[in-house]
């Protein structure tokens, strides 16, 4: 049968350590070494050990352990403090202090919500996670993505599209909240050497400014830039352009429209090339509607205005000009008929040179006047001339002046205009008057006398003229050209 040996206390008579038994438990002082220590109930209050394991809760004030503390659950009031320790469950207190690294094999997971939490996802992969989805994201690059798994940028940003519902893209993407609400408020993205942060030189302001508390508030961006090589930071009187609810405008904070270019310096102008320089365009898709900016072949600038890829006109050093077959057309856009009447596709004006043409012997005459206008509007060419001979150098057969500036396409046209044919002297006609009549490239001077029917027609020749060869004659004329 069993039995029993009952005191009130043993005590251990001498030793490192003392096992005293009592009524309450058992009081373990000093170094005791035990090949297994159990206990249920109680507190241990100091405990130095190459490994602790707790078959339920390690519970107290404090701890310290210089070796892993390994478990199930731990439960800690105060500072926990140490070297190494590892819980296979639970871990819970108030405060914890490691001296060295606390090693998790996963995640951090928030208390209450297991689908939040931060994780160690991979190798060199930090991940912050809500409702079970990767949030942000730094690789082993020190890329950073927000809600991208594998940002390929240093900052890499897939955002939602814009409520196709509602047009509504405020939910979505970056905002920036503006601190005030009563002045122009800026919130700016700037960029310097990472020695001069202070000295950004460029930067992109998003600008909110109050309209009315009912209505909200109105929005921009702005463009700022500073090339003064100085201590100076990039200031709001930097910008450049800004792009507004309107549209574009460069130089101004205030876009008059959908473009706007304003510089108040003189003797500054807007400029668009291409890389050689030489040359710009401003137009319309698939060259529908173009102006050229460009060098003409002797290297002067020309302005040149093209419509279904072909060149209507271009302004040059000296003015505007037409290809041929193009003008200025005064009919209404091409409808009903004769539109090509309606096209004033040429004028010139400048000065020619009057000659006497002989029918039979041509000799060149001589003379101390030869003076000749014209000026030429289309198909239309008017001309003037003012010519004094001096001899006709034995010359003989009807008098003709040549030299025309045109081509008449009137051939013959008898009496064609009479207007500036006088005064005429040196001729010896008894006739009615003298008329001109155009003949291509020459004047034939006709006198015209008066029959019972109709008037007769006779060419004016040297025998009508001065002996000595002198003739002296003023005329002008219309006529028309091909």
């Amino acid at each position: 049968m069993a039995s029993e040996i009952r005191v009130d206390k043993i005590n251990s008579l001498s030793g490192v350590g003392t096992v005293t038994l009592s009524p309450t438990g058992v009081d373990i002082a000093g170094i005791t070494t035990a090949a297994t220590l159990r206990a249920t109930t109680g507190i241990v209050t100091s405990l130095t050990a190459g490994s602790l394991t707790s078959l339920g809760a390690v519970s107290g004030t404090t701890g310290t352990f210089s070796g892993a503390v390994s478990g199930t659950t731990g439960t800690f009031s105060a500072a926990v403090s140490g070297t190494t320790g590892t819980f296979s469950g639970a871990v819970s207190g108030t405060t914890g202090t490691f001296t060295g690294d606390v090693d998790i094999a996963d995640k951090i997971v928030h208390t209450g919500d297991t689908d939040t939490a931060i994780r160690f996802s991979g190798a060199d992969t930090i991940t912050a996670e809500t409702a079970g989805n990767a949030r942000l994201t730094i690789n082993s690059s020190g890329k950073i993505g927000l809600n991208q798994s594998g940002p390929y940028a240093e900052l890499d940003i897939t955002s939602s599209v814009e409520d196709t519902t509602t047009g509504a893209l405020s939910a979505h993407g970056i905002r920036l909240g503006a601190v005030g609400a009563t002045d122009e408020q800026v919130i700016p993205i700037t960029a310097g050497f990472k020695s001069q942060q202070d000295r950004a030189r460029a930067g992109i302001g998003f600008i909110s400014k109050p309209q009315s508390s009912v209505e909200g508030y109105a929005g921009a961006i702005g463009f700022y830039t500073r090339n003064a090589a100085d201590a100076s930071v990039l200031k709001i009187t930097d910008e450049k352009m800004r792009l507004d609810g309107n549209g574009l405008g460069i130089g101004t904070a205030a876009s008059g429209g959908r473009l706007h270019v304003h510089d108040e310096a003189t003797n500054v102008y807007t400029k668009v090339t291409n890389n050689s320089g030489t040359r710009a365009f401003l137009g319309c898709e698939s060259g529908e509607a173009v102006i050229y900016s460009q060098d003409d072949s002797g290297g002067n600038a020309e302005l040149a205005f093209h419509t279904g890829s072909t060149e209507q006109f271009k302004m040059t050093t000296e003015g505007i000009a037409f290809p041929s077959g193009k003008g200025i057309n005064f009919h209404n856009y091409g409808s009903g008929t004769n539109i090509d009447s309606n096209l004033l596709d040429d004028y010139e004006e400048g000065s020619w040179t009057p000659q006497l043409n002989f029918s039979g012997t041509n000799n060149a005459a001589s003379f101390d006047i030869q003076q000749g206008m014209y000026r030429k509007i289309g198909t239309t060419v008017f001309i003037a001339y003012s010519l004094r001979s001096t001899n006709f150098n034995s010359s003989s057969g009807a008098v003709r002046i040549s030299n025309l500036p045109f081509t008449s396409t009137n051939t013959p046209v008898a009496n064609i205009s009479t207007a500036g044919v006088f005064p005429i002297q040196g001729v010896s006609f008894t006739g009615e008057f003298i008329s001109q009549q155009l003949n291509a490239t020459i004047i034939e001077l006709y006198g015209v006398s008066k029959s019972t029917s109709s008037n007769v027609y006779t060419s004016i020749g040297v025998s009508e003229m001065n002996a000595t060869g002198s003739m002296f004659i003023k005329g002008s004329i219309f006529y028309n050209v091909a």
